[in-house]
């Protein structure tokens, strides 16, 4: 059996094209609009393959969730920066939105899908944003350590 070896580091362009293809795998009706700063041109710039496979993986979930429970008359976009200095990341919707306050610390798709894949790769962060008929924002970011 012959083990084929992921890289651990991929270009910004790539990293661009793992995040974006996560995220209109939901449906061509959501809004996605990700662009690359012109500093990812810096020669030799790469991004940790597991950090972006956390990004992609947490705002799959984000994206999910807001579908599952922003309602059916809500509409949902994401819009993102690729740069040099990190990635930014912003899911939300306009949908019945919740108290954040009021999940409850073992919740897998808040904790588990968003919060703790992007705490688990160092510069990882993600804050969630919401209220009652208020609609909800979650916010991605990887800062380079």
């Amino acid at each position: 059996i012959q083990t084929i070896e992921r890289p651990t580091v991929i270009s910004p362009r790539e990293a661009y094209l793992r995040v974006r293809e996560a995220l209109v795998s939901h449906g061509d009706h959501i809004e996605v609009v990700l662009e690359m700063h012109e500093s990812v041109e810096e020669p030799g710039l790469v991004y940790s393959a597991e950090m972006i496979d956390a990004l992609s993986d947490a705002s799959g979930e984000a994206l999910g969730n807001s579908l599952r429970h922003a309602g059916a008359d809500a509409s949902q976009a994401v819009v993102g920066m690729f740069c040099s200095d990190g990635i930014r990341l912003r899911i939300v919707d306009d949908g019945r939105g919740f108290d954040p306050h009021r999940i409850p610390g073992h919740s897998l798709g808040i904790e588990v899908g968003i919060r703790g894949r992007m705490a688990s790769v160092p510069g990882g962060s993600a804050s969630i944003e919401s209220a009652p008929g208020q609609g909800t924002m979650v916010s991605l970011e990887w800062l380079p350590t």
